[in-house]
Protein backbone atom coordinates (compact mmCIF):
# COMPACT_ATOMS: atom_id res chain seq x y z
CA UNK A 1 0.00 0.00 0.00
CA UNK A 2 1.34 3.56 -0.97
CA UNK A 3 1.41 5.82 1.65
CA UNK A 4 -0.14 9.40 1.88
CA UNK A 5 1.94 12.69 1.50
CA UNK A 6 0.38 12.88 5.38
CA UNK A 7 1.95 9.72 5.89
CA UNK A 8 5.33 10.91 4.78
CA UNK A 9 5.64 14.61 6.43
CA UNK A 10 4.58 12.32 9.72
CA UNK A 11 7.15 9.55 9.22
CA UNK A 12 9.87 12.66 8.84
CA UNK A 13 8.64 13.98 11.94
CA UNK A 14 9.18 11.08 13.87
CA UNK A 15 12.09 9.34 12.28
CA UNK A 16 14.38 12.33 12.13
CA UNK A 17 13.85 13.01 16.26
CA UNK A 18 15.54 10.61 18.65
CA UNK A 19 13.14 9.47 20.98
CA UNK A 20 9.91 10.35 19.05
CA UNK A 21 7.28 7.63 19.29
CA UNK A 22 4.35 8.63 17.06
CA UNK A 23 3.03 11.87 15.65
CA UNK A 24 -0.77 12.04 14.34
CA UNK A 25 -2.78 14.37 12.54
CA UNK A 26 -6.35 14.91 13.74
CA UNK A 27 -10.11 16.71 12.28
CA UNK A 28 -11.14 18.68 15.03
CA UNK A 29 -13.24 15.80 16.31
CA UNK A 30 -9.95 13.28 17.00
CA UNK A 31 -10.47 11.78 14.09
CA UNK A 32 -7.61 10.38 12.70
CA UNK A 33 -6.96 12.23 9.69
CA UNK A 34 -3.16 9.97 8.98
CA UNK A 35 -0.59 8.83 11.14
CA UNK A 36 2.91 7.62 11.93
CA UNK A 37 4.13 5.84 14.95
CA UNK A 38 6.81 3.61 16.11
CA UNK A 39 5.99 -0.01 17.85
CA UNK A 40 6.61 1.60 21.59
CA UNK A 41 3.37 3.70 20.51
CA UNK A 42 0.65 1.36 19.88
CA UNK A 43 -2.24 3.96 20.72
CA UNK A 44 -1.15 6.70 18.60
CA UNK A 45 -4.81 7.33 17.42
CA UNK A 46 -6.05 7.21 21.00
CA UNK A 47 -3.60 9.69 22.00
CA UNK A 48 -4.49 11.74 19.06
CA UNK A 49 -7.94 11.98 20.10
CA UNK A 50 -7.32 12.35 23.44
CA UNK A 51 -4.93 14.86 23.08
CA UNK A 52 -6.98 16.90 20.74
CA UNK A 53 -9.70 17.58 23.56
CA UNK A 54 -6.98 19.04 25.95
CA UNK A 55 -5.82 21.42 22.70
CA UNK A 56 -9.39 22.53 22.04
CA UNK A 57 -10.18 22.94 26.19
CA UNK A 58 -6.91 24.71 26.45
CA UNK A 59 -8.08 26.98 23.30
CA UNK A 60 -11.02 27.78 24.79
CA UNK A 61 -9.85 28.48 27.97
CA UNK A 62 -7.32 31.11 26.16
CA UNK A 63 -10.13 32.72 24.19
CA UNK A 64 -11.76 33.14 27.84
CA UNK A 65 -8.94 35.49 29.06
CA UNK A 66 -8.55 36.87 25.87
CA UNK A 67 -4.79 35.16 25.69
CA UNK A 68 -5.37 34.46 21.37
CA UNK A 69 -5.29 31.14 19.83
CA UNK A 70 -2.40 28.60 21.13
CA UNK A 71 -0.01 27.27 18.70
CA UNK A 72 1.46 24.63 20.65
CA UNK A 73 0.44 22.78 24.07
CA UNK A 74 3.37 20.88 25.37
CA UNK A 75 2.65 18.53 28.01
CA UNK A 76 5.13 17.19 30.03
CA UNK A 77 5.03 13.93 31.81
CA UNK A 78 7.55 11.78 34.00
CA UNK A 79 7.33 8.91 31.14
CA UNK A 80 6.55 10.99 27.80
CA UNK A 81 6.30 14.40 26.15
CA UNK A 82 3.64 15.82 23.98
CA UNK A 83 3.38 18.58 21.77
CA UNK A 84 0.19 19.60 20.27
CA UNK A 85 0.65 21.64 17.22
CA UNK A 86 -1.99 23.96 15.39
CA UNK A 87 -2.40 23.16 11.68
CA UNK A 88 -5.94 24.92 11.42
CA UNK A 89 -8.68 25.80 13.55
CA UNK A 90 -9.84 22.09 12.46
CA UNK A 91 -6.77 20.02 12.48
CA UNK A 92 -3.78 19.39 14.98
CA UNK A 93 -0.64 17.53 14.94
CA UNK A 94 -0.13 15.46 18.11
CA UNK A 95 3.68 14.29 18.60
CA UNK A 96 4.36 11.79 20.97
CA UNK A 97 8.27 11.66 22.43
CA UNK A 98 10.28 9.87 25.38
CA UNK A 99 10.91 12.21 27.99
CA UNK A 100 14.11 12.11 27.76
CA UNK A 101 13.88 13.96 24.28
CA UNK A 102 14.74 16.77 23.15
CA UNK A 103 11.85 19.40 23.33
CA UNK A 104 13.41 22.23 21.74
CA UNK A 105 14.23 19.77 18.49
CA UNK A 106 10.47 18.31 18.90
CA UNK A 107 8.86 21.79 18.73
CA UNK A 108 11.43 22.41 15.55
CA UNK A 109 9.82 19.18 14.05
CA UNK A 110 6.25 19.82 15.14
CA UNK A 111 5.89 23.20 13.89
CA UNK A 112 7.75 22.35 10.50
CA UNK A 113 5.58 19.38 9.89
CA UNK A 114 2.49 21.81 11.04
CA UNK A 115 3.39 23.81 8.06
CA UNK A 116 4.24 21.13 5.04
CA UNK A 117 0.80 19.39 6.40
CA UNK A 118 -1.19 22.71 6.20
CA UNK A 119 0.47 23.17 2.63
CA UNK A 120 -0.66 20.24 1.30
CA UNK A 121 -4.39 20.49 2.46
Amino acid sequence: MRSSTFTEILEEAVTSLPGALGAIFVDWEGEAVDEFATPAEPEIRVTGAQWGVAYYLARDLCAKHALGVPGEVVLRFQRQQVIISRVTDEYLLVLAMDADANLGRALEQARHAAVRLREEM
